[in-house]
């Protein structure tokens, strides 16, 4: 490229610099790159090409009413007593699966979203009772919630409202005797064992929030193995048949304050789900 030439380039490139084209490169990077000359401006990103997908239209959504809900599960259940009392059978079997009569037969003990689970099922299979540390909420008439889970690492008998789990029952505004904190055991047999015990010793109340801590926790109330990521702050509902009175129980599953200590950004999904609970409890 000679100079007459370059001259030539630049001025003209000078001129269209009000139009919107980009500054003319340096005679040293026109000599060496052979940068040509355009109006379009060069782009220093790369946009990845966007793939579309044909859209499928499945219908409308319909949402369902909570309390509509609650009806069809209400028939389903008459149904099934009347299906089971009429033919002596434990299940009633249709087209994609069975059901029985709404409740435990020895076998399932998951306690999935609406399941009725008749008490007696579950204490040939209950263990020691785990540690109960507000034992006299525990037993008090005013008791509302019970955190269970394995104990916190910064737990402190001799200072039992410094630890991480006492700071969010305290941000809850909860009184003394409305919460109690239990604590099970690591072995996922044993703790299974202590839950149903607990569940026991629950017998006669009308209804109870339960905070699962921790994804074992979680899996050891509900019964089934869950990704805690996926359920934390959601309520699970089941209804508990015992020999004084039937318990309605809600359960929020939340993470475990160890995991909050490792991992402090999720403090702030954390307070949400208590929010949750707080909604729950009309404290909210």
């Amino acid at each position: 490229m000679s100079d007459n030439i370059y001259r030539k380039l630049r001025k003209s490139t000078l001129q269209n610099q009000r139009k919107g084209a980009f500054p003319f490169p340096s005679y040293a990077q026109a000599l060496f790159s052979q940068v040509l000359v355009s109006r379009e401006a060069i782009s220093s990103s790369f946009e990845k090409p966007v793939v579309r997908t044909p859209r499928v239209d499945h219908g409308p959504t319909v949402a369902v009413d909570p309390s509509e809900k609650q009806k069809i599960l209400q028939s389903l259940d008459q149904y099934v007593d009347a299906e089971i009392k009429d033919s002596g059978a434990k299940k009633v079997s249709f087209p994609g699966g069975e059901i029985s009569h709404g409740q435990n037969d020895g076998k399932d003990t998951s306690f999935r979203d609406g399941t009725i689970i008749e008490l007696s099922t579950l204490i040939d299979k209950a263990g020691d009772r785990p540690v109960i540390y507000d034992y006299e909420a525990f037993s008090s008439d005013q008791l509302s919630i019970i955190f269970i889970g394995q104990r916190p690492k910064d737990f402190d008998d001799e200072n039992p409202r410094v630890d991480l789990l006492s700071k969010m029952i305290g941000a809850m505004q909860l009184k003394d005797l409305e919460f109690s904190r239990i604590y099970l055991s690591e072995d996922a047999a044993s703790a299974q064992s202590e839950w149903y015990r607990i569940l026991e010793m629950l017998d006669g109340r009308m209804q109870l929030c339960i905070v699962p801590l921790g994804a074992k926790a979680c899996n050891t109330v509900l019964g089934t193995k869950e990704r805690l990521s996926k359920i934390h702050g959601q309520e699970f509902k089941f209804r508990i048949l015992g020999k004084k009175t039937q318990m309605d129980l809600s359960v929020f599953p939340i993470f475990h304050p160890d995991f909050l200590q490792i991992n402090p950004n999720m403090k702030r999904s954390a307070w949400i789900d208590l929010q949750k609970v707080m909604t729950h409890l009309g404290i909210y």
